[in-house]
């Protein structure tokens, strides 16, 4: 059974256009990861693109008119629509990680390195003001990303998931 995008509102399908190579693989779709593309664009990547910057929310959606949470006002970005989307995502990120976890060992390790990295980036989110995320990019650093690397190699290799 494959993950339905359609079902999760916090992701429009302007971000499932920047997601499509996340979504072509057969087994990850069959295994409950279909989409997640979907998913990292809602964190704020654009996963087509090498490198690790969030997206600028305001500048995503006035310069590119892309629209990640359909019926959120940007000019009413406060804390309480923060907090509600990040609990959107969190479910999600739940899911997906069950669709992982599925995957044959051989397909995993990509997909499980993505993961964590865009879940720490997702905390990394949480604990900035809604202005902050309106106005700057948030950056994972090198040195935290090579962590995250040795991290999940050492889960993949020994089968900690």
């Amino acid at each position: 059974m494959g993950w339905d995008c359609s079902k999760h509102s916090s992701i429009s399908r302007v971000a499932d256009a920047d997601a499509c190579v996340c979504c072509n693989d057969a087994t990850f779709s069959n295994n409950g990861g279909g989409c997640a593309g979907l998913l990292l664009s809602a964190v704020g990547i654009d996963p087509t693109i090498p490198g690790a910057y969030s997206r600028v929310l305001h500048d995503d959606n006035a310069e590119l008119g892309r629209v990640y949470f359909p019926g959120l006002d940007l000019t009413q970005f406060d804390v309480d629509a923060k907090r509600r989307i990040e609990r959107e995502i969190e479910a999600d990120f739940a899911e997906g990680y069950l669709g992982i976890i599925g995957l044959p060992k051989d397909s995993r390790f990509g997909v499980f390195v993505a993961y964590k990295y865009y879940a720490n980036l997702l905390q990394k989110i949480r604990k900035l003001p809604p202005s902050t995320i309106m106005g700057q990019r948030v950056r994972i650093p090198n040195a935290i990303k090579y962590v995250l690397f040795m991290k999940c190699y050492v889960q993949h290799r020994f089968n900690l998931y």
